[in-house]
């Protein structure tokens, strides 16, 4: 097979854009910098950046919701993820104890033993109730809806 003529170019970057080339060049096998940047380009060229068409796809109908603020780094995105997991795992023990107990007093003492305080675990309940997930009955009693 005939090689294909290259033409130099020509391209100025940061200096940690530059390394996390080079940590891919090491890592991904690539013999150079030119050829992870040549497939780099490709990719997001030849095919449209398919992943990138998936997302915007998945956003527009409002399947994905990315918060506005969030830009940049892989880390941002990390303690995003990070919070929005806590925050499910949160709301998931709450309904479940709810689930399972409908005094409010032993809703508070149980989720008192996973480290959720009283005021949080009120103010939780409340939001609950609010949305429509949780009901009040006259008697104190907590029901999921």
């Amino acid at each position: 097979m005939p090689t294909q003529r290259k033409y130099p170019i020509s391209i100025g970057m940061t200096f940690e854009l530059l390394q996390m080339l080079d940590e891919r060049v090491a890592s991904g096998g690539f013999r150079s910098r030119s050829q992870l940047v040549e497939k780099i380009l490709r990719e997001n060229m030849d095919d449209g950046c398919v992943h990138c068409e998936k997302i915007d796809k998945l956003t527009s109908n409002h399947l994905l919701s990315l918060p506005a603020e969030i830009e940049g780094t892989m880390e941002d995105i990390d303690n995003y993820i990070s919070e929005k997991l806590e925050f499910r795992r949160k709301r998931s023990l709450l309904l479940e104890t709810i689930r399972n107990e409908t005094e409010l007093e032993s809703i508070i003492s149980e989720l008192q033993k996973h480290e959720l305080d009283r005021e949080q675990t009120l103010a939780w309940i409340d939001k609950l109730c609010m949305q429509g997930y949780v009901y009040q009955h006259p008697k104190d009693q907590f029901h999921v809806v």
